[in-house]
């Protein structure tokens, strides 16, 4: 067989097997959009929340909307006591004299858009966990290394004592299983910004999501609010040690540590986790799939009651 005759068949070869490809088209049957509401509830704030629809990911064309047609009522211990009033945007709204939430309060709510089906929720209002104490024992030191590099491309490590505020907060955590989670914001007359703190309590490693590195003699450093639960210390009088980075405050008026201790429902806690989770696998090929959780029968979202407790640190 000569080069010729190769190519020859080669050609008809192409030829025969590409007169074989076929598309093939199949239904899928895409899911109804279901309605999304999102909304927390405490003493001494009004009732807000949000009404959107949920996104079929095999439906085509569809975007996330707000929901501005939905009527919206509440009821306090089985009793209904007002309905929500929407801003515009699918925000909704409801005053917080109409609503009064008080520790041990039972609310539900339910919603309703035309074509959609409708939506109920429950909650309660959890009792008051008070900060008993918040201070600053001591001003510690805490070595920082780190590298530089001069202006002829040298690499050095340069050690420095960095001043820190030893800080103590004390509570006492009711019996049963509570959650929990922390928030300290540094303010002063001019501004307002969340705190990062150091750590070595345990309590805060148990759900996975902080973990104490070896390198920083066992001290894991946290942003923003941290979550947690009373697993640990259930019952008793809790007390947490904390360090967070000494600030100056010449010429600065009225600075303080803002510290917000939150009680929630165990609904709160879980949606909380599990969006946390998710949004940390979001871009990890590896991750697991995470379903967010969601207290909203025959739709999706959350509706959480909480209950805060707020102390000040004069600097």
């Amino acid at each position: 067989m000569n080069l010729n005759q190769n190519i020859l068949y080669l050609f008809l070869g192409i030829i025969i097997f590409s007169s074989c490809e076929k598309v093939v088209y199949f239904e899928v049957e895409t899911q109804e959009n279901k309605l999304v509401v999102n909304s927390f509830i405490q003493p001494d704030s009004s009732g807000i929340m949000t009404i959107s629809l949920s996104v079929d990911p095999l439906a085509v064309g569809f975007e996330n909307v707000r929901v501005e047609t939905a009527a919206v009522s509440i009821y306090k211990n089985e009793t209904l006591i007002g309905n929500f009033a929407h801003l515009g945007d699918g925000n909704y709204f409801i005053d917080a004299a109409t609503i009064n939430p008080q520790p041990g309060d039972d609310f539900k709510i339910e919603a309703s858009a035309p074509g959609r089906e409708t939506v109920t929720a429950e909650t309660s209002i959890p009792s008051e966990v008070e900060i008993e104490e918040a201070k600053i024992i001591d001003t510690i030191f805490v070595q920082v290394s780190y590298s530089a590099i001069d202006s002829f491309g040298n690499v050095f490590v340069i050690d420095t004592l960095v001043p820190h505020y030893k800080l103590q907060i004390t509570f006492t955590d009711p019996v049963g299983e509570d959650f929990y989670s922390l928030k300290i914001n540094y303010k002063d007359a001019f501004s307002e910004t969340y705190t990062c703190f150091s750590t070595d309590d345990p309590v805060f490693t148990l759900d996975g999501d902080y973990g104490f590195g070896g390198e920083n003699d066992g001290l894991v450093t946290l942003c923003d609010e941290v979550f947690f639960t009373d697993i640990t210390f259930d019952g008793t009088t809790k007390t947490m040690t904390l360090s967070l980075l000494e600030i100056p405050t010449d010429f600065v008026l009225d600075p303080k540590f803002v510290l917000r201790l939150n009680h929630l429902s165990e609904a709160y806690y879980k949606y909380i986790s599990t969006s946390s989770l998710q949004a940390g696998n979001q871009d990890n090929p590896f991750g697991e799939p995470v379903t967010v959780f969601s207290n909203i029968n025959k739709g999706f979202g959350i509706f959480a009651g909480l209950n805060s407790s707020v102390a000040e640190i004069e600097l």
